[in-house]
């Protein structure tokens, strides 16, 4: 991972430009001035007028995230479109906001994964549809944004997963209901987009999963509400689609993720009724499901589903009244809940995001009433924890992105 701004491939859109970044200098002005230039395309947190140890937000010098630690991060889009960054210490404090997109900039939920050295990268939808990246490196500086897919190439959120080398693949919706994929190659280089699904294939915002035991594998919402599954092989080829989920068992986006050690995705969708269900792949690359999880009204918005190294995967559902219902597959290959996880209707407005950490616990983030974000998390007594108000009104407008460390 290079410090500045990263290379890019050109594509069949005709090359990818850095982003101008005049709202960002305006803005570090406005703090105080700049002590060393900004790279083109490329925010640097170290690069404004703050303490040794301090990154710039647009709050002002905030205390910079700890590179590599692989504990949570978590992006949020807020009120304003700019893209906004929180981070836990070890010693279970939050920090953040740290604004590393500005106003304008962030125009879907955004995607978070962390790298192999417990680095994140974080994918959004940029102005007029693009596709951008923003990356922390070793020095706790935040870079982006880079624009990977340029006008008119993503029509959804994204979805940033990672490959066994540790380096990122993106999905997003493309022209027509496609699906556009994106990498990074180990000299920096991203290359892109690459048409893995025709046209209708990709309806809502896709899910993609990956590791340090598993390549890419990439859950959408088919024709008639299907579930359709994409998945590369250690050839670099692209395999699909394949089909596990009838019409009708995929009613919004996806939410994939793959267990360790080994390897084996399990997809959580909305089901009829507003339903929850679940598909699984098993170790003989056979799909099964849909396995009915949760009855109706368990689940009126996309599902998150996270698997710690236990394999054993956890689903978490914004339930009736808006409260976080989750439900857990245990050794025996049961599945239980719902448990409500706060039982004061209202504090879930947006879909909720999922992510185990390498101690096999899930974290979750929603948005909450006023658009604050809250955070949820689980001990390893199996108790649940929240919600803890991380971010203020304003702050998180959509379902966030959270990522842990994969690679533990």
């Amino acid at each position: 991972m290079v410090d500045q701004t990263r290379k890019v491939a050109k594509n069949a859109w005709g090359g990818i430009r850095h982003r101008p970044v005049q709202s960002i200098v305006a803005a570090l002005v406005l703090a105080g001035g700049i002590t060393s230039a900004l790279v083109a395309g490329t925010f640097n947190a170290a690069s404004a007028s703050c303490p040794s140890g301090y990154g710039y937000g647009f709050e002002g010098c905030l205390p910079a995230p700890p590179a590599g630690t692989g504990l949570p991060t978590i992006a949020t889009q807020t009120s304003s479109d700019a893209l906004y960054v929180y981070w836990q210490t070890s010693d279970a404090a939050w920090h953040g906001p740290l604004g590393v997109g500005a106003p304008g900039w962030a125009q879907s939920a955004p995607s978070v994964a962390t790298s192999a050295n417990a680095l994140p990268t974080v994918a959004v939808e940029g102005p007029a549809n693009t596709l951008d990246v923003y990356w922390q490196s070793g020095d706790a500086a935040w870079h982006g944004p880079l624009q990977i897919g340029n006008a008119g190439t993503t029509f959804s959120a994204p979805s940033v997963t990672l490959s066994p080398d540790g380096l990122p693949t993106v999905a997003a919706e493309g022209p027509g209901g496609a699906l556009y994929v994106y990498w990074q190659s180990s000299d920096a280089v991203w290359h892109g987009p690459l048409g893995v699904g025709g046209a209708g294939s990709t309806n809502a915002a896709p899910s993609a999963t990956g590791g340090p035991n598993e390549f890419p594998t990439i859950a959408t919402k088919g024709p008639s509400n299907t579930l359709w599954i994409f998945w590369q092989t250690s050839d670099a080829q692209w395999h699909g689609p394949l089909g596990p989920g009838a019409p009708g068992t995929n009613n919004t986006a996806p939410s994939i993720d793959d267990g360790s050690p080994s390897g084996l995705p399990t997809v959580a969708t909305q089901g009829p009724g507003n339903s929850t269900y679940v598909f699984w792949q098993s170790s003989d690359a056979v799909w099964h499901g849909p396995l009915q999880v949760g009855g109706a009204g368990s689940n009126l918005s996309t599902p998150a589903v996270a698997i710690g190294q236990n394999d054993l995967p956890t689903v978490a559902t914004r339930g009736p009244g808006g409260r976080l219902w989750i439900f857990w597959e245990s050794g025996d290959a049961a599945w239980h809940g719902p448990l409500a996880v706060d039982n004061n209707p209202g504090p879930v407005t947006s879909g909720p995001s999922a992510a185990s950490a390498s101690s096999g616990l899930p974290n979750i983030a929603d948005q909450s009433t006023g658009n604050g974000l809250y955070v949820y998390w689980q001990s390893g007594d199996a108790a649940w924890h929240g919600p803890l108000g991380v971010g203020g009104a304003g702050s998180t407008i959509s379902t966030p992105g959270i990522g842990t460390n994969l690679y533990g």
